[in-house]
């Protein structure tokens, strides 16, 4: 998760509260058992806590919350190891970089120059094919070019509310 798009959501929903951090921390302070839990049916939301997780705790109306999520998705310079969402060609011609990125654009597998002072693609390049995984390279490639191909879409997975637990699919 990138930080500066979970900056974006902490600042619309400044009178709210996210928290990240370990899980175990997490459900321990949730309660992992019935006779752990602070609250009724609050152990529940432990069994959500993997992977890439935030507990987000709000007064405002449930309907709102989840409304706004469901609608709530921003772009981002996808990572190695995830699928390309779409072919991307370097045309053979000049580049949008400086001199000094020559060669650090040779290790990253590009076919480039300089010629007059301007980095040059020797020849049209194929940077990723769409459905294929990214290798950490080409999606670094990516990135110095501008070109997102991932989706930041946080997902509910349950609500808790006064002793009520309801799980979301």
């Amino acid at each position: 998760m990138r930080t500066s798009l979970l900056k974006d959501l902490r600042q619309k929903f400044a009178e709210d509260r996210f928290v990240m951090g370990k899980q175990n921390v997490m459900a321990l302070a949730l309660g992992r058992s019935p006779e752990e839990e602070t609250k009724e049916n609050l152990h529940q939301v432990t069994q959500h806590l993997n992977g890439t997780t935030a507990l987000f705790f709000s007064s405002r109306p449930q309907t709102e919350i989840t409304s706004f999520f469901d609608k709530y998705q921003e772009s981002d310079f996808a990572k190695g190891g995830v699928e390309a969402t779409e072919d991307y060609e370097i045309q053979a011609g000049p580049l949008p970089f400086q001199h000094t990125m020559v060669e650090p654009l040779r290790k990253l597998g590009l076919p480039v120059m300089l010629k007059n002072g301007t980095v040059m693609c020797e020849k049209d390049h194929t940077v990723c094919k769409k459905g294929v995984v990214l290798t950490p390279e080409q999606a670094q490639v990516l990135k110095l070019l501008g070109e997102k191909q991932a989706i930041f879409k946080p997902e509910l997975k349950c609500v808790w509310h006064d002793g009520t637990y309801a799980a979301f699919e």
